[in-house]
């Protein structure tokens, strides 16, 4: 079977159909800050690692921060100082993981509020059962898992292993 093509057909047959991407006036990348991860070891000895803002229930609202925790806005160039504080570390210790949801690292932050570490988002206690079987915190559980399993923690002293 022999198909006669002109040229114009020809040639929209040979363009691939992709566009050129768009690119923002202002910056196309955002801004990749450095994290830093905490190996978190369960009472049944499964570890998970997990991002030290989301241990400390530090969730990017914005441009801003905010510790779900405390209930304050952080700003950027304290939030590192915000971790340290003695009366947030207190409250780490007040709102401890909630048992039932072991791995799921579920905090009971007030009377109807609940925060998942694993996501880094609050929820309210009646949906903490939904959320723990959505796809995105299944594949952020199944994330820290890995993380832990192949996490190397930075040796200060620069010993070889």
């Amino acid at each position: 079977m022999n198909i006669d093509l002109g040229k114009r057909d020809w040639l929209k047959m040979s363009t691939p159909a992709l566009r050129r991407p768009k690119f923002s006036k202002g910056s196309d990348k955002k801004n990749v800050v450095d994290q830093q991860f905490i190996i978190l070891t369960l009472k049944n000895g499964m570890k998970l690692v997990v991002s030290s803002d989301s241990f400390h229930g530090i969730v990017m609202i914005g441009k801003t921060f905010r510790c779900v925790l405390c209930d304050v806005e952080i700003e950027t160039a304290f939030k590192e100082h915000h971790k340290s504080l003695v009366e947030h570390k207190k409250l780490l210790n007040k709102f401890p993981y909630v048992t039932e949801f072991s791995e799921n690292l579920i905090r009971q932050i007030n009377k109807i509020n609940c925060y998942c570490t694993i996501c880094n988002v609050t929820m309210g206690s009646v949906s903490v059962m939904l959320h723990i079987r959505t796809d995105e915190h299944i594949h952020k559980l199944n994330r820290a898992i890995l993380r832990a399993d192949t996490y190397k923690p930075l040796d200060v002293n620069n010993n070889s292993t």
